[in-house]
């Protein structure tokens, strides 16, 4: 049993520490194009993103705030929304869910400012299937 757990608690470590490295990106330059860092554009419009770099697109894990307040927090592919993440809205409402292409698609929860919300599978930034939660 000791054994077990001392096997447990090495394997759980090296998982950790892995993952870990993954979010360790060196800080990006601004003499050097951004890739493979960690960075901050400030756009003229007052949006801004704060994430991952790869080849000179936002890739990887971060945040995109508007200047209305509306923000995106998750994941980039090439530049845009892709996969997980939780886009709220200057409303308040908030979507939580799978992205595609910078589109919602696929399975979400929209929540509203006043309790109410729908799950449900969305293609190409419309939903396809819904049902009311509350």
């Amino acid at each position: 049993m000791m054994h077990r757990c001392l096997r447990f608690s090495l394997v759980g470590g090296l998982l950790l520490l892995q993952s870990s490295q993954t979010f360790a990106l060196p800080d990006c330059s601004e003499s050097e194009p951004m890739d493979n860092c960690f960075g901050t554009v400030t756009f003229a419009s007052g949006s801004k993103y704060v994430g991952e770099f790869r080849d000179g697109n936002y890739s990887g894990q971060g945040t995109y705030t508007y200047a209305d307040g509306e923000a995106y927090v998750g994941t980039f592919k090439d530049g845009l929304f892709h996969k997980q993440g939780t886009y709220t809205y200057s409303s308040g409402d908030k979507y939580v869910g799978e992205f595609k292409n910078g589109e919602k698609n696929g399975r979400g929860l929209y929540s509203h400012t006043d309790g109410a919300s729908e799950k449900g599978f969305f293609k190409d930034g419309e939903f396809f299937y819904e049902t009311k939660v509350k």
